[in-house]
C-alpha cells in the first residue's frame, strides 16, 4: 500500500511539472525535453521523482542537493550531479549557478528543520529566492511536504 501511495506521489509530482497553461487550457504531460530540473533535498520522495524524471526523459538535467557529503560522492557517480547543502546555509557558489539555469525547482526539505524557527519564513526558499530571481529560464517551482514534517510548532 505504501509504495502504491509513493507511486502515485510520483506521479503527480511529475504531471504537475510537465503541465503548462497555454491560451488559458491546461496541457498536462507535455515533457520536459531541454530542461534543467533541481531537485533541493535529495531524500526519498525527491530520489524517487529525479529517478523518474531520468528514465522518462533521458536528456533532461537533473542535478540535486543533499546534506551529506558521502551521498552526494555516490549520487555523482550515478550522473546526478549533487551539491551539498543544508537549509540555513550560504549555498556554494556551483549551486547558485545550478539555480540560476534551472528552468524546474522542486524543494523536498521541510520548513523549520533550520533556523529561523518563527513558523513564518522557510529558510531554503530564503535561501535560494535571490538566485531564482535572477533567473529568466525558471518556469516552474513545486514544494512537496506532509503535515508529518512540522513537528511541535509553539
Amino acid at each position: 500500500m505504501l509504495k502504491l501511495i509513493w507511486a502515485v506521489l510520483v506521479v503527480a509530482i511529475l504531471l504537475a511539472i510537465t503541465s503548462v497553461k497555454h491560451e488559458g487550457n491546461l496541457e498536462i504531460g507535455v515533457g520536459l525535453e531541454g530542461s534543467r530540473v533541481m531537485v533541493l533535498g535529495l531524500g526519498y520522495v525527491g530520489l524517487a521523482v529525479a529517478s523518474s524524471i531520468r528514465r522518462q526523459w533521458p536528456d533532461v538535467q537533473v542535478s540535486a542537493t543533499c546534506r551529506n557529503p558521502h551521498k552526494a560522492g555516490i549520487l555523482r557517480a550515478h550522473g546526478i550531479p549533487t551539491y551539498v547543502y543544508s537549509s540555513g546555509e550560504k549555498a556554494s557558489w556551483n549551486l547558485t549557478q545550478a539555480l540560476r539555469s534551472a528552468t524546474h525547482v522542486l524543494v523536498c526539505i521541510p520548513p523549520g528543520s533550520q533556523p529561523p524557527r518563527d513558523g513564518r519564513t522557510d529558510p531554503v526558499c530564503a535561501d535560494v529566492s535571490p538566485y531564482l530571481r535572477e533567473n529568466e529560464k525558471l518556469e516552474w517551482v513545486g514544494y512537496v511536504s506532509t503535515t508529518g514534517v512540522y513537528g511541535l510548532v509553539e
